[in-house]
């Protein structure tokens, strides 16, 4: 009898650890303070949602959908890997999320590693889109290429696509290969113009780690606008996590290495290096990189509010 017990016991406890650490979304809120911001976008909200890798949570998305629902936000940043390979068929589970939301105006998409234009370099690009993503922009997710300005009562905010910032500030850049890529180039020209009251927004599938961002410092051919807030995903705040340690092990080639034991603080939420500020969401999904464990373990999927507010020194 005590070794029933004892299974039970287990088997209880290992279903209500997946289901807290695979199937019940938190919110985290978060605010970033910006020196710079317009008066008109106090409290300006962004949600993301990133890294669902096809996952589920409900019946058509109904418990996830039930969870943004509750949410006010004034602008949408999907940041990458909604699919779980970048040549993957399996749209439904991003489709009926987006489908069942109350959409914004702005809403932006930028890809991942597992979305089907991984890796395409800028010069490379066209107008045709993958089905994948026509199909985001059918449904009023824009794919941000380039930059985006947001305008309140005469003032301005820019959102932009990191991968087309760190192309256009840099001096030996590849010459654009299509007319396409070459329009994206200059729809970027906006950000030479910038001053300090138009806050810029960066948003990008990968983090910047400090030593990337090191890199670009002491690279005199880069010369990065500065970037009031980067938004990002890829991490999964290290997908299974120890109690009282934090990650193992996050996917960041940059890391010596490469992102095994790496630094806590520098796996989720908000940092700052190099004067930008950065806020990592953990995601929704799990990868299946490390293959037999694909699953989240001590780790939350979460959707994210990010609220802007002005700094006044």
């Amino acid at each position: 009898m005590k070794i029933v017990t004892g299974i039970i016991i287990v088997v209880i406890t290992v279903g209500v650890l997946y289901y807290t650490s695979n199937e019940k979304v938190t919110v985290k809120e978060q605010t970033v303070y910006i020196k710079n911001l317009p008066s008109s976008f106090e409290d300006y909200t962004i949600l993301q949602i990133t890294d669902l890798h096809e996952k589920r949570f409900g019946r058509e998305q109904k418990r996830l959908i039930n969870t943004v629902d509750e949410l006010t936000y004034d602008a949408a940043a999907f940041t990458g890997d909604l699919l779980d390979h970048k040549t993957s068929t399996n749209f439904g589970p991003a489709y009926e999320l987006i489908d069942g939301m109350r959409l914004p105006e702005h809403a932006w998409f930028v890809d991942g590693n597992t979305d089907p234009n991984a890796y395409q370099p800028p010069e490379e690009r066209t107008k045709e889109r993958p089905e994948f993503i026509r199909g985001l922009e059918d449904r009023g997710v824009k794919p941000l290429d380039s930059l985006e300005v947001v305008e309140r009562d005469g003032e301005e905010i820019v959102f932009a696509d990191f991968d087309m910032i760190i192309r256009h500030f840099t001096k030996h850049k590849p010459a654009a290969q299509t007319e396409y890529a070459a329009q994206l180039d200059k729809d970027m020209i906006k950000l030479n113009s910038l001053n300090d009251t138009i806050p810029l927004i960066s948003l990008y599938h990968y983090p910047l780690a400090d030593v990337r961002l090191d890199i670009y410092e002491e690279d005199n051919n880069i010369q990065l606008p500065p970037i009031d807030l980067h938004i990002a995903g890829h991490y999964h705040g290290g997908q299974i996590r120890i109690p009282f340690w934090g990650a193992i092990l996050v996917p960041e080639a940059y890391s010596d290495n490469y992102g095994l034991f790496p630094d806590q603080d520098r796996v989720r939420g908000l940092w700052e290096h190099r004067g930008i500020k950065q806020y990592v969401s953990t995601g929704l999904g799990a990868s299946n990189t490390l293959r037999v464990f694909n699953f989240r373990l001590f780790n939350p999927p979460e959707v994210n509010l990010i609220t802007l507010k002005r700094k006044d020194n």
